[in-house]
């Protein structure tokens, strides 16, 4: 069914979280303390917390400093992308990562706001893999004239769409979603620009929604979406 293109808002505070290196404590290897290259294709267990209500907690630390006032006798770990930790807790059963967590600027990274700040997902979509129809609840009017007005501003969106939407082999409950279709090819940093522009424009949350999906639509999942019914937006 073609490459669906998934855009999701982030409202979490990461304060440079994304863009920075996080050191995360593992059990003892019977290595020497602190970090070490990974040999190809080894898989390496973190350590993984419960806090005092059951939850699942990935401790993670912006420099060794921190991690020892958090583990006085220090730790093995190994250094990883913030991005790479969040994508990895959007996917994961863990409640929240803390990081710099025996600081008092701790920082906590819930799995939801994990899910929320992870901008794209590429997903490939066979014949019936997912549900496309018609709001459960018909989103206000206010919600829509600002998809509209948020379109206006984008040239290279030619029409827009509403619609509720269910990845059905993801189990996900359905959702409303955003349909664009683009009047000219655009690359991920467009794509990226367009979906943040819009988003920010729509505000999900204001509206009750935790999330709204934005689909760049080509091929069948196009087709689809149209015979679901007209644009919300049409730039002719």
């Amino acid at each position: 069914m073609g490459l669906l293109d998934r855009f999701r808002r982030s409202n979490a505070s990461t304060d440079g979280v994304m863009e920075r290196e996080l050191l995360v404590p593992t059990p003892d290897t019977g290595h020497e303390l602190g970090v070490r290259l990974l040999e190809e294709a080894e898989e390496v267990p973190f350590v993984v917390l419960q806090d005092d209500e059951g939850r699942l907690v990935l401790p993670a630390f912006t420099s060794e400093e921190a991690l020892n006032r958090w583990k006085p006798g220090g730790s093995h770990y190994i250094g990883l992308q913030g991005k790479i930790l969040i994508e990895l807790l959007a996917k994961s059963e863990w409640d929240r990562m803390v990081v710099d967590g025996a600081d008092a600027r701790a920082r906590a990274i819930t799995r939801a706001d994990a899910r929320r700040i992870v901008r794209i997902t590429s997903l490939s979509l066979p014949a019936g893999s997912v549900r496309i129809g018609h709001p459960a609840n018909p989103p206000p009017d206010e919600l829509v004239r600002a998809l509209v007005r948020a379109c206006e501003r984008e040239n290279a969106v030619s029409e827009a769409y509403l619609y509720q939407f269910q990845h059905v082999e993801l189990d996900e409950r359905p959702h409303l979603a955003i349909g664009l279709q683009l009047g000219r090819s655009a690359d991920e940093p467009d794509a990226h620009e367009i979906a943040r522009s819009i988003t920010e424009h729509v505000d999900p949350e204001r509206w009750g929604h935790e999330f709204i999906d934005i689909h760049f639509l080509e091929g069948d999942l196009l087709e689809v979406v149209r015979a679901n019914g007209p644009p919300v937006f049409s730039a002719d």
